[in-house]
């Protein structure tokens, strides 16, 4: 029994910057198991790609050709197209015409010719097609965290405001946090699951990262034990999994060790587990070190960041100056506190003169608690430094604190960001996230955002 369709999908040769990939189609008349691809070959203009540089891309997952026959839970769709993957850097380009044939043998698991032996169907396909670049450019949404004003003053509902970030153009992707958004957070009810899932449809939005938290401290006395965390991270996956998103933002605390132990969680349930790099935690910290080097180790899709551009700042926010003077900080030691943090000076020292300035100003006790935040909520890394970490970036934090009349947002560098993600042809999503209700309790939020994306289009059109 065979299939009408072309196995090389028409138009789909597109340029990467590793190399070149296109699309393969099943067939055959109903879906299999990834471990059903028996054999697959590739050949570029009439020369064998060799079997490392194939990657077998599916339901969001890559597989090298070896890691294939173990994929026995993992199913091609019918009517879904499977993409190769080629790894070799200029091989194609932009414009070019290229012969493209794939040989590829279908074994059939329900289909037994003999003991251990199952019907076996190699299908063979050539196409010349002209290439075209693969970037699409990320995927601009928000979370609903940029929202809390709204949310907490009380005048949206969910429906509300869902519908009104639809409204205003603000999707397609949205990002939650669980236990701002559902009532039944961490174990979310199948009735309030199935109604956000309802929602999402109704206005075809995308979900992109739910934001889970760990609550070490829950426990009056003690941390909670390495065997709380892994319980309490599982009721958070499977509501992720209930409410149909592919990504858990998870934050540093967790740590590296517990993470590895984690991981079959992430698995089991096909969530992607992504650390959170919010300022202080440049690439160069310690613990993201940790993480990288675990990383590496393990190559799991289930594993990456979610680097959060409060670690890649200008300047402070002067709405944090602002709320300081409030506290009664004297304008000197305003200056003086500017110019610590513009250092390159490690952490540690900055906080040892922050100390030093505050006793030398006469700062009260308020202004003494509030201005080491600086040193916590806003890092002044190099945009460039993000570059080593993209292979392992799932998603993106776009932290931002106010967008200007002239459609600017002062203190982050979001040209400089928004270049350098087009650069590396991040392809993911990015939400608007707008910490701006840190200094005013006006229910801005949905302005904000609405300038945060139109700034964002605006300049990787531009880059």
């Amino acid at each position: 029994m065979g299939s009408a369709v072309k196995v090389i999908e028409d138009n789909s040769l597109q340029v990467l910057p590793d190399g070149y990939s296109f699309n393969v189609r099943l067939n055959w008349y109903r879906s299999l198991p990834v471990s059903s691809v028996a054999n697959l070959s590739v050949t570029l203009d009439g020369e064998l790609v060799p079997a490392d540089q194939i990657r077998f891309e599916i339901n969001n997952r890559q597989f090298h050709l070896s890691e294939m026959e173990n994929q026995i839970e993992e199913f091609w769709f019918v009517q879904d197209s499977a993409r190769l993957h080629i790894v070799q850097p200029g091989k194609v380009a932009i414009g070019e015409s290229h012969t493209l044939y794939t040989e590829m043998a279908l074994r059939f698991p329900y289909i037994s010719i003999g003991p251990g032996k199952f019907l076996t169907n190699t299908s063979r396909c050539t196409s010349t097609q002209v290439a075209q670049s693969g970037y699409k450019g990320p995927i601009l949404g928000v979370t609903l965290f940029s929202l809390t004003n709204e949310w907490q003053q009380r005048l949206y509902d969910l429906d509300g405001m869902i519908a009104k970030v639809v409204e205003m153009g603000l999707g397609p992707g949205v990002e939650v946090v669980g236990f701002q958004t559902f009532r039944t957070y961490p174990s979310v009810s199948d009735e309030e699951a199935y109604h956000f899932r309802r929602l999402v449809e109704k206005y075809s939005l995308v979900p992109t990262c739910l934001g889970a938290n760990m609550d070490n401290g829950r426990h009056p006395k003690h941390l909670m034990s390495e065997d709380e965390i892994y319980s309490y991270t599982e009721r958070q996956l499977i509501s992720a999994k209930k409410l149909g998103f592919p990504l858990m933002r998870v934050p540093p605390a967790v740590g590296s060790l517990s993470l590895e132990k984690i991981l079959p969680l992430a698995e089991k349930y096909k969530i992607i587990l992504a650390v959170e790099l919010h300022s202080p935690l440049s690439i160069y910290h310690p613990e993201v070190i940790g993480l990288r080097q675990m990383f590496d180790r393990l190559q799991s899709p289930y594993l990456g960041f979610i680097p959060d551009f409060s670690t890649t700042m200008t300047s402070v926010p002067e709405g944090f100056w602002n709320n300081l003077r409030s506290a009664g900080a004297p304008e000197s030691l305003i200056d003086a506190a500017k110019a610590i943090w513009s250092t390159d000076d490690p952490t540690p020292v900055k906080f040892g003169a922050l100390g030093e300035a505050c006793k030398r100003f006469g700062a009260n006790p308020i202004v003494s608690g509030q201005i080491n935040n600086v040193m916590t909520m806003f890092g002044h890394a190099p945009v460039d430094s993000w570059r080593e970490i993209m292979p392992y970036t799932r998603h993106v934090h776009g932290k931002y604190y106010y967008v200007n009349e002239e459609g600017f947002e002062p203190s982050i560098p979001y040209q400089a960001l928004m270049k350098m993600l087009k650069d590396e042809c991040y392809q993911g999503t990015i939400s608007a996230e707008w910490e701006g209700q840190a200094f005013t309790e006006e229910p801005i939020g949905f302005q904000q955002v609405a300038a945060w994306n139109a700034m964002c289009r605006r300049f990787l059109a531009a880059a």
